[in-house]
């Protein structure tokens, strides 16, 4: 039986201001870089990991570079962990999406199960092509132990499919940065077994 370690990656200045990232390369600020080493050295100490693989988007290909550093796997690319497209939204804040948009803006936020944000992807289309990703990599490693990096929503969206959540809740699921989650391959099903662990972060 197999484990996924799926990690948020650490924090940047958008990250801190509140700013929709989605494919925008931002670089982890020194807060991330920090906690993006405990993260590394708590799967290294915790884990036999076979492989590590990463969203293609900058901060969560640094995270997953200082994970590999620590683990002796080299980061693998994966283009559908990448963030969801924010379209027009990418670098604003929800008060600055608001503003441009509000009808949509609230809708995105109390049933996002029903927006397509603007120029941008569903939170559906963003769920399927990351779980199916994440399938493909469970396939490929059913009895080790890999370390997946991606973000915050996508995170979210892989741990309510695996639960068989509705996408309407995906604000109840909490994943601050540089967060763990373990999933458990068990065939053909991938089970949750802890979500949003940060007890390697210090205050």
């Amino acid at each position: 039986m197999g484990e996924i370690v799926l990690v948020r990656h650490g924090e940047t200045e958008w990250n801190r201001l509140g700013r929709f990232r989605g494919r925008a390369d931002v670089p982890l600020n020194e807060n991330g870089l920090r906690d993006a080493d405990a993260t590394a050295q708590r799967i290294a100490d915790g884990w036999e990991i076979a492989a590590v693989y990463s969203s293609p988007v900058r901060r969560a290909l640094q995270t997953a570079e200082i994970l590999a550093a620590a683990t002796g796997r080299p980061a693998k690319l994966v283009d559908d962990l990448a963030d969801v497209q924010y379209g027009q939204w990418e670098g604003l804040t929800r008060q600055e999406a608001a503003a441009r948009d509000p009808e949509t803006m609230k809708m995105f936020l109390e049933a996002p199960s029903r927006v397509r944000i603007p120029g941008g992807e569903t939170l559906h289309e963003a769920q399927t092509r990351a779980f199916n990703a994440l399938i493909r990599l469970a396939a490929q490693h059913a009895d080790e132990a890999i370390a997946v990096v991606a973000h915050t929503e996508v995170n979210r969206l892989i741990l309510l499919a695996a639960l068989g959540g509705n996408i309407d809740h995906i604000w109840r699921v909490g994943q601050d940065t540089c967060a763990i989650n373990v999933l458990r391959i068990a065939g053909a099903r991938i089970d949750v077994v802890s979500v949003n662990d940060r007890c390697h972060i210090g205050e």
